[in-house]
């Protein structure tokens, strides 16, 4: 019962607190009332702002990651298709050197 009594009595003080505070705003002078607001507000921004640069972040790291792994699927496939791995053919072949090949066997 104890526990009960202290956590309505808490949340009473709580009540009073915010009512006071409440009235000393309403007879503030309208200079520091915007003050105070353009406060409260400046303190919520940041928070705001952080959270929305943590998901912009992340599903901007997403994107890149999903662009990188397509980019590197094309890389393979293009690979696979222009026959890496495979003895390249020789295109160009000398004919002199093929004579001087032959000239020389000849004369030996």
């Amino acid at each position: 019962m104890d526990k009960e009594n202290g956590s309505s009595q808490k949340a009473e003080d709580l009540k009073l607190k915010e009512k006071r505070k409440r009235e000393r705003e309403k007879n503030m002078p309208r200079k520091k009332l915007r003050k105070l607001e353009a406060a409260r507000e400046m303190l919520e921004k940041p928070q705001q702002k952080s959270i929305k640069s943590r998901k912009n972040s992340f599903s901007r790291t997403e994107e890149m990651w999903e662009l990188f792994q397509t980019d590197m699927k094309d890389k393979k496939s293009k690979q696979r298709g222009s026959g890496v791995g495979k003895k390249p053919q020789k295109s160009f072949k000398s004919k002199s050197r093929d004579r001087l090949k032959l000239f020389k066997n000849a004369r030996d």
